[in-house]
């Protein structure tokens, strides 16, 4: 069985190790809003924008290199009629 000292001790490293784990989603989610911020500057400065080689080069489709979606069937090729 632990000692009053010994459970003191575990309980301070499980709640130092709550508060960094804490600690460490709060700094993801700053990061997170700072780097959408540049990326919302970007999109909106004029010299740049959605469709820029900046946009592109931070890791986003732009409009230009977007493809529709639209899919055209290829023609089926006539086969000779058997006789």
């Amino acid at each position: 069985m632990a000692t009053p000292a010994g459970q003191g001790r575990i309980h301070r490293r499980i709640y130092g190790v709550l508060e960094v784990t804490q600690n460490m989603e709060c700094l993801s989610n700053w990061k997170q809003l700072v780097l959408q911020l540049i990326v919302d500057s970007i999109k909106g400065a004029k010299e740049y924008g959605k469709d820029s080689e900046l946009y592109a080069a931070i890791g986003y489709v732009t409009r230009s290199a977007r493809q529709s979606g639209w899919i055209r069937k290829k023609a089926q090729p006539e086969t000779a009629l058997v006789k």
